[in-house]
This record gives structure tokens, sequence and C-alpha cells, in this order.
């Protein structure tokens, strides 16, 4: 993993943030929410989970765009609350 920027959440499979799936995925919303709870259990992506919900909690917008924006928005700001 290279640099993300992590205001800008594109959850559309292949792109390079903790809330996208793998290029070519094609699993269902509740594949998708398996995949984000077993990130958080992962060293390299829950490093960049809890640096985006840091972010929220700081007041600083965490935009989600892309088919899973919704899922991913809702498992964030439930780390914040």
């Amino acid at each position: 993993m290279g640099v993300v920027n992590l205001k800008d959440m594109d959850t559309t499979p292949g792109n390079e943030n903790p809330f996208s799936p793998p290029a070519g995925w094609t699993g269902t919303k509740d594949d998708y929410i398996t995949l984000l709870r077993s990130r958080n259990r992962d060293s390299c992506y829950s490093q960049q989970i809890y640096v985006a919900a840091r972010q929220r909690l700081n007041e600083k917008n965490v935009v989600f765009f892309g088919p899973f924006k919704d899922i991913a928005k809702r498992m964030l700001n439930s780390m914040c609350t």
C-alpha cells in the first residue's frame, strides 16, 4: 500500500483505500460488511481506518462515494460514537 488520501474514499472495487474492495470483486452488501470487519482486524488496513475515524472525530470532512458509500460511512461513524 502506498500513500492514501483518507479524506476522499471511493468504495468502488480496485481503489487504493481501506474501504474499497479488491479489483474484480463482485460481493454483495453483506459480503462488503464482512470485508470491512476483516480489514478492521488487519494491521495494514486497520491503521488507515483508525486515521480516517480520527479525522472524522476532529470534524474533518471524510467523503465517501461509490457503490458502498453508505455502508462505509455508517461503519466509520459507528467508530466515532
